[in-house]
C-alpha cells in the first residue's frame, strides 16, 4: 500500500499548517499499524499514557527530565494523529473511542 493512498484516505481535510510535519511522521506510523490488529481505542490509550508520564516529568523541573517529557509529549501527539488516522482508514468508530480521544 502507497503512503499516498494513504494519506489520502485517511487525513482530515480541515488540517490546519502546524499540524502538517507531525501528519506526515503520523502517517509513516498509520502504514505501519493499519497492518497489524491495533485499534484506535489502544493507540489512544497509549498516547494517554505518554502524555501522563509527560506532565509528570515536566513537574520535576531538572533539565534533563524536561528534554525527556519533551520528547514523550510529541510523540503522544503524534499518537493522537494516528488513532483518528487508523479509524478512519479502517472506518471505525465507536462512541467510547470518541469519548476517550476527548
Amino acid at each position: 500500500m502507497l503512503l499516498k493512498d494513504i494519506r489520502k484516505r485517511a487525513l482530515k481535510e480541515d488540517n490546519d499548517i502546524f499540524s502538517y510535519p507531525f501528519r506526515y511522521i503520523s502517517t509513516i506510523i498509520t502504514s505501519i499499524l493499519i497492518k497489524t490488529n491495533i485499534t484506535p481505542t489502544q493507540v489512544t490509550v497509549i498516547h494517554l499514557f505518554l502524555g501522563i508520564i509527560s506532565a509528570l516529568l515536566f513537574l520535576m523541573g531538572r533539565y534533563q527530565y524536561t528534554v525527556l517529557a519533551s520528547f514523550l509529549l510529541i510523540s503522544s501527539f503524534i499518537l493522537d494523529c494516528v488513532d483518528g488516522e487508523i479509524a478512519r482508514y479502517k472506518n471505525i468508530k465507536s462512541k467510547f473511542g470518541a469519548w476517550l480521544d476527548h
